[in-house]
């Protein structure tokens, strides 16, 4: 966030006034009836629950985990010791004094452990979950208190109600609230070496029960808190937000400087100087006003709960602050914001707008579904983006949303314990697609896949620079990711194997070869509709950076189609030139495909090369190639047959039932691939190199009966 240069934008920030109206069971509220700005301007607030105001509505009304908007300014400020009891949320029965004791209430007495799971913790025993975290907070130097909606609920139902009814004003006593109880801890501050709060800290909500997909957001949620569920597709550029214009008096011997909040996009001037009175002599100072990060964010349905027939529908959000670059496109997030509508004008220039409105979602959390970063490595550094979505804290502070430090290491210990079992191999195998039997080989290699190789850089020893990032994207970097081909005649469950393995992997795309293009796979450019400017939107393989993308129907993928995966699956890159965008884009995924044989059917008498209808530049690209026929087998048949009829009875079998669950399968390819570094053995070299030779070996020896 961009600080301006005088001090006073700290005062500034919370500055609020007071609105007095009649409490619930009177004889009626009275209306706001407006409010005066530091620099003479005046508005109405927002009707809580309609989300438009008289003036053109602008993105970002209320600044989730940034500056709170100044559009609920009855609230009194935190330095307003006169507590007018009657005072009530406008538009609600809520009075602020009720709400404002809740919310202290719950920070100070809350624990989200047992007294007994306490005892053996004695630096959290006897202190309140949110003390502590704010405690923790202060001394790493965070702005922010991530709150679980649950923990309100099991404290105080009415609590929630009413933050997420009229969240615009309860963020604003939910911040009062705990900036007056971190300032309380004098001891820390003291042990820090500061007089006093060093920023104003925000509150922040996730966890919300009813969780709904962007086509059932309503106009009933306008102005309210919701979360909705989806995949990022594409994140803009991050631009300044202008919230506090500082002016300047230019007329000689006078230099006297005026602020004014910007609220909704509207920077109104002042008049005249309020020292010397001229008009028409205020300039704004740029590089003296204040400013928030500002990004435009887009997210689509989750393509997995998409209902039949339907297209998937995406949102258009606004991050602000600390949750600028929080995700990036192809995440599968929760967000948590303030759902919001502003109507579109026919001409700028004009007062007629439309009777439509345009809706859009001011971020206030953001929780990321990546199991695969839930464990992290033990030896270098942390991705800074993914510590926005954290709480950092002691012994039992969230992690990811709505997983503790202690859960972790429990998991942790789970996991030690399942890869010391001398039938753990044997597990695995079976808990990949269990309902499919007889391709234990193939099994493997999607093991193998999921989880992954080492990543090496060879470019200090070509004389390069050795610190480029792992993965692939770089000169002199050799990828790690493995990719596998599945080739096989029709009903042998191919894609049952690619649907599982698309559900188990952390991240990726299912795409289906004779519905994919070049620029769906790749990148295609298109022009912006909030900017009008061209930008690149991501297509299938940059979403599945550092995943998995699963291609069916391989052998139907037009030329053109495959033409782009050359690249991908080598240097792991994507690179565009088109409409005067030249750009590289990171492309560090997996690719498993599946594909019937040319003709349908394998053909014995022929070779590999010539059963599978793909160039061989392509081929030589997939690490793992694996043959699945159905061949004709009576006592294999009948096991078959009995099988199938076995997953329709009213009792699935035990067969049936894997030893892991698909997410303790996901869970424990995350912890491999972030504390295992497999290293390579003498004996295991001499195994590839001599295997490596019985190949070449063999091709020889079919190009030579070939001839």
């Amino acid at each position: 966030m961009l600080t301006p240069a005088n001090a006073g934008f700290q005062q500034i920030r919370q500055a609020d006034s007071s609105y007095p109206c009649e409490a619930a069971g009177g004889a009626g509220g009275s209306q706001p009836s407006g409010a005066g700005t530091p620099g003479g301007t005046s508005e109405l607030p927002p009707t809580p629950g309609m989300g438009f105001d008289s003036q053109a509505a602008t993105p970002g009304g209320r600044v989730g985990g940034g500056m709170r908007s100044k559009a609920s300014s009855f609230i009194p400020s935190a330095g307003d010791s006169e507590m007018d009891p009657r005072r009530c949320i406008w538009g609600t029965h809520y009075t602020q004094k009720e709400m404002q004791e809740l919310i202290r209430r719950f920070l100070t007495t809350f624990h989200a452990r047992s007294p007994a799971e306490q005892q053996g913790d004695d630096a959290a025993a006897g202190m309140a979950t949110y003390v502590a975290l704010l405690r923790q907070m202060l001394s790493d130097g965070h702005t922010y208190l991530n709150v679980d909606a649950q923990h309100i609920k099991a404290s105080s139902p009415r609590l929630l109600t009413a933050t997420i009814e009229s969240p615009e004003d309860m963020m604003l006593l939910w911040d009062d609230g705990v900036n007056k109880i971190a300032a309380e801890q004098e001891d820390l501050l003291q042990e820090l070496g500061l007089d006093g709060l060093p920023d104003k800290l925000q509150f922040r909500l996730f966890n919300l029960d009813n969780v709904k997909p962007i086509r059932d957001l309503d106009p009933i949620d306008i102005d309210s808190l919701v979360s909705v569920k989806g995949m990022i597709t594409r994140s803009g550029n991050i631009i300044p937000d202008l919230r506090l214009a500082v002016f300047r008096c230019e007329n000689p011997g006078c230099g006297h400087e005026m602020h004014d909040l910007v609220d909704r996009g509207v920077i109104v001037v002042p008049a005249e100087c309020s020292k010397c009175r001229k008009k028409s002599t205020l300039r704004m100072i740029p590089n003296r006003s204040g400013y928030l990060n500002r990004q435009i964010v887009k997210m689509q349905e989750d393509p997995t709960n998409i209902p039949e027939g339907e297209t998937p529908r995406s949102l258009l959000m606004y991050a602000f602050d600390t949750n600028v670059d929080a995700c990036k496109p192809g995440d599968k997030v929760t967000i948590t914001g303030i759902f919001r509508a502003t109507r579109l004008r026919l001409n700028p220039r004009q007062r007629a707008a439309h009777a439509l409105f345009k809706t859009y979602l001011d971020v206030v959390h953001v929780a990321k579904d990546e199991t695969d970063k839930l464990f992290r490595p033990r030896t270098g550094a942390e991705d800074a983006i993914s510590q926005v979505t954290q709480t950092q804290g002691g012994a039992d502070v969230l992690v990811s949303g709505i997983t503790t430090h202690q859960e972790l290491a429990e998991k942790e210990e789970k996991f030690r314990a399942m890869a010391a079992d001398p039938e753990h191999f044997v597990k695995l195998i079976a808990s990949v697609a269990p309902r499919v039997i007889d391709m234990d080989h193939v099994k493997k290699g999607l093991l193998c896949q999921l989880f992954g190789g080492v990543s090496k850089s060879t470019a200090a020893a070509l004389g390069g620079d050795s610190t480029s990032s792992a993965g692939g994207s770089s000169k002199g970097a050799i990828r790690g990711d493995i990719n596998v081909l599945v080739v096989g005649d029709p009903s042998v469950s191919k894609s049952q194997l690619l649907g599982f393995i698309h559900h188990v992997a952390p991240r990726g795309i299912y795409t289906s070869g004779k519905g994919s293009s070049a620029v769906g796979l790749t990148a295609y450019v298109t022009r912006d509709p909030e900017t009008n400017e061209m930008v690149l939107e991501s297509g299938a393989l940059v979403l599945s950076d550092r995943g998995i993308c699963c291609i069916d129907e391989f052998d139907k993928m037009s030329e053109g189609a495959r033409a782009m995966l050359h690249e991908v699956m080598e240097q792991q890159t994507v690179s565009v030139a088109k409409a005067g965008l030249v750009s590289q884009l990171n492309a560090r995924t997996s690719i498993l495909a599946c594909a019937n044989p040319k003709g349908s059917r394998y053909i014995p008498e022929l070779s590999l090369a010539e059963n599978i209808n793909l160039p061989p530049t392509l081929l030589s690209r997939f690490d793992l190639v694996y043959l699945v026929l159905d061949s004709r087998d009576k006592d294999r048949d009948r096991r078959l047959a009995k099988h199938l009829v076995s997953l329709f009875w009213r009792d699935v079998p035990a067969s049936t039932q894997p030893p892991y669950s698909a997410m303790e399968l996901r869970e424990f390819v995350a912890y491999a691939r972030a504390r295992v570094n497999p290293v390579m053995t003498p004996g295991a070299e001499v195994r590839l190199v001599e295997s490596y030779k019985e190949l070449r070996r063999q091709c020889k020896n079919e190009g030579v009966s070939q001839q």
